[in-house]
Order: C-alpha cells, then structure tokens, then sequence
C-alpha cells in the first residue's frame, strides 16, 4: 500500500447490526450504564420505547475505518466531528458509508466523510481527520476500496419514447451505460441496441408497467437482483396526457417514489447519486383539458424537491427539469401550432445538468432557461437556531470591516483566512485574532492548525508544501504565502 494511491472520491460500504451483548462489551469498557440503553422497561417509558444503541458504541466502527481502511496500518487518528440524527436500536442492520473527500499529500492527511443510515433514514453523518504517519505498508485494506471513475449507469424510464430515446441515446454519448426500461418489449430494441454498440456502451432492459403496483415491484427487485450502482436516474415515463387521474399518478408520483425508495440508500452509500424528474411547465398555466396531468406532474415535483433538500448535502441531488411543449406525439392533440422544443434539446439540457449542481428546479421552453429553489421554511425552527445563524453572520460582516480599515492590500485573503481560523477555534471577539499564531491565540494547537490549514487549501484550491508549512504560524504568514501561490497561480 502506498500513501498516493489513494483519491479523492475513494469509498467503502459496510453494515453493521448491533446486539445486546455489544453494550454488555461496551459498559465494561466505558462505565455507561444508563438505563435508557439495555434497561426494557425503564426505555418503554421514553420517547423512543425500546432501549437505543450508545452513539459511542455507534460510531466505534469509525476506529475501524481509519485504523484498517483510511488509511490503515499507519493511521493516526487526528479527530471527528459527528452529529446523532436519529436513534439507533439493536437488532438493526445499519450500513456505513465512508469516503474521502479530501488529501494532503504533504502531511498524508485524509479527510473522510462518514454517513450511517438504516435504509434512507441518516442516523449519524461524521467527518474524520486521519493521518498516515508512512508513505508506504505492507498490510492490504479488509474491506474492498471502491473507485468512483469506473464506467457510471444511468436508469431512464419511458426509455421507448421520444424524450426517453433522445436522454438514452445522449447519455450514451456522454460515456454511460444504460438500463433502459420500457412498457413490454418489442422491436424498438434493436435499434437501441445497436446504437449501444456502436458506441462500445452497455445496456441491460427492463419491462414494467408502472400503471400497476406490481411494476414497480419489478423495477425495485431488478435494480437489488442486477446490483447495478445506478450514478443517474432519469423519470421520463408518463402516461398520455389524457389518461386517467389513477394512471398519471401511478406512473409519475407513485413508481417515482417506489423507485427513489430502492436507489436512495444505494446512492447514500457511495454518496453520490443524481436523479432527474421530467416534470412539466404546465403546472403554471391554467388549461382544463389538461389539469390532471398537471396535478400528477405536481405532486411529483413536490416530492423530488422534498428529497433535494433532505440528502442533497450527502452528495445525491434529485431535480425537476420543467419543459415546455416538446415535438412529441405525446402533446401533439394539445399544443396545436405552438412552438415547440425538439427531444434532443430535451436530452442535451439533462446532459449539462449533470455536469453542475444546479438548482432543484429547471425550466426549458423556446427562448427559455431560468433556473431556482423551492424551498420549504420550517416554522418549528428554533429562534436560538436562527440566532446562532445570524451572529454568525455578523460575525463575517465584522471582521471585513475591521480589516477593511485597515487599509491592508490584501484585503479579501485576509477576511477569509481570518474567517477560516474564527470558524475553527470556535473565536467570538475579531479582536482575539490580533498577533494570531500558532501556540498564541485561544485554541490554535496543532492538531486545529492542520485544520486550518486544510480549509485554507479547500477554499482557495491551493496545495501548500513542506518548505510553506516551516512557516505557516501565524495569521500574516498563512496570508503572504496564499497570496504567493495565487499570484503564481494567475501569471
């Protein structure tokens, strides 16, 4: 094993079930002998009815992580953050997700974030700091080291249709493999088929009819049989326009949520997943003949907004594109002369999507490309919450004016680098960053230095080397040495 082997993007998976002796182990260890974990009766008479796993015990697999995977045999454990979401109980499978997210190679430093869920529920998420103190070992990872740059799937329902064929057949050309599902099978096939290989891609069918309860069974069961990693799902199934209120929501709402159901853990797992809704810009426009199919494509919407903002910051989007009317034989009885957007504008716009992070929500029409957020306040938020957000950002606003005063050149390098160290030594008062150095300010020891330091590096994409960090040690150095490596940079 060799330290530079490792990449960014580098993941394992594991699960985990714990069991009451777990605790009897971790109570001889720890002297936690709180009722609330292995005591029945006095749990039934709590909030969460039954006892819960230790979050300590939870986390205990993070050891684990660093000790034998991240880097393993040479790992020296530099710190974590974690925060409990939900309770854990025994007798559960819990999966663990664990991938790096940053590297320095000059102190062999990683940086892993870390997701436990128990199906698409996040129980704990993490961030570990872990260092190798080697550049190269002898003794192999237990655990499988997966690699996100190997050839990515994508799922596109109603892949027979225009828009699905032209979304196939673009994502083809953009390097992916396919699973493409249709109604039934038929000849349409072949053509597919041999576009995939003329393409050097690959394919894999699946027939359902998403009008039944039972087709959406068959997508879930394929997608966990094949154990294909899906990267990109695409819902382009829809019944016609002028269909039944029963089979527009069978087909938009209820298989997308069957679907995202069965992916959603899968994706947490590698934390990373993209999933795109055809929705529709008719949900804007008031047109009787068409008002069910509105509604099926808006609760939908609702719905995929919903998870963009509960596992967006785990790293799986899930978006809308909104077109207008597409040249399809679909909307061909209500569009009558309007102008229209091709299906391959269609496929080339979910093309870029993929390439940024987007809002949740895309509009495409003729001469049309507005993008935005829906999001949803919760009015339970605490005021000590919004607080906290609000000091916060004083906070920011506060140290730009003290340094603006200054009438320093580098004034932008030094708000955020002074940013960066408030942030991570938890500082309140700008005036504690005066003379600020390693070993002088409140808090600035050396394992908060490397976190420092790797901030600075993340937020202005520069790499420091060894002969910068004999004199990263105070604030003034950080500054002069980040405006060296950018003006370097520029020139």
């Amino acid at each position: 094993m060799n330290f530079k082997d490792f990449n960014i993007g580098d993941y394992v998976t594991f699960e985990k079930t714990f069991k009451n002796k777990d605790f009897d182990n971790f109570c001889s260890l720890s002297g936690d002998k709180n009722l609330l974990h292995y005591d029945k009766k006095y749990a039934a008479s709590t909030a969460f009815m039954k006892p819960i796993v230790p979050v300590h015990l939870a986390i205990a697999p993070f050891s684990m992580i660093a000790g034998m995977i991240f880097p393993g045999q040479p790992s020296l454990y530099l710190g974590h953050k974690i925060k409990a979401t939900l309770p854990i109980f025994y007798n559960q499978i819990i999966s663990y997700s664990a991938k790096i997210v940053d590297i320095n190679l000059v102190l062999r430093i990683l940086k892993i974030n870390v997701l436990v869920h128990r199906q698409s529920e996040i129980v704990i998420e993490a961030e570990l700091t872990v260092q190798a103190t080697e550049n190269e070992w002898n003794v192999k990872s237990i655990k499988s080291i997966k690699r996100t740059n190997r050839n990515q799937w994508a799922f596109v329902t109603g892949a027979k249709g225009s828009i699905g064929s032209s979304i196939v057949k673009k994502l083809v050309k953009d390097g992916y493999s396919i699973v493409y599902h249709d109604r039934k099978p038929g000849e349409h096939r072949n053509t597919i088929k041999k576009y995939i290989k003329d393409n050097n891609s690959k394919i894999k069918f699946i027939s359902a009819d998403l009008t039944k309860p039972n087709g959406h069974k068959v997508v879930s069961n394929f997608i966990k049989k094949e154990n294909i990693e899906i990267d990109v799902f695409v819902h382009s199934a829809s019944s016609s326009i002028e269909s039944d209120i029963k089979d527009l929501v069978a087909i938009n709402y209820t298989a997308f949520k069957s679907i995202t159901n069965t992916l959603v853990p899968r994706m947490l797992s590698r934390q990373k997943g993209r999933i795109i809704f055809i929705g529709s810009t008719s949900l804007f426009n008031i047109n009787s003949n068409i008002e069910d199919y509105s509604a099926a494509k808006s609760m939908t919407t609702n719905y995929a907004v919903t998870l963009d903002k509960k596992y967006k910051k785990y790293g799986v989007r899930t978006q809308v594109l909104m077109p207008g009317f597409v040249r399809t034989k679909f909307s061909k009885n209500i569009r009558g002369n309007s102008p229209t957007l091709l299906p391959e504008e269609v496929a080339n716009y979910i093309s870029e999507m993929l390439l940024t992070s987007g809002s949740n929500i895309e509009i495409l029409d003729i001469g049309i490309n507005k993008s935005g957020e829906i999001k949803f306040v919760d009015k339970g938020h605490s005021l000590d919450d919004q607080n906290r957000y609000n000091n916060f950002q004083n906070q920011f606003k506060h140290i730009d004016k003290k340094i603006l005063s200054s009438e320093n050149e580098d004034i932008d390098i030094k708000a955020k680098v002074s940013s960066i160290i408030m942030k991570e030594l938890e500082l309140e008062d700008i005036n504690e960053l005066d003379n600020a150095a390693l070993g002088y300010t409140r808090g600035w020891d050396s394992l908060n230095h490397i976190k420092i330091i790797l901030e600075v590096e993340n937020y202005f994409a520069i790499k420091f080397s060894s002969e910068n960090f004999e004199i990263l040690i105070s604030l003034d150095d950080i500054v002069n040495t980040v405006k060296s490596k950018l003006t370097n940079k520029n020139t």
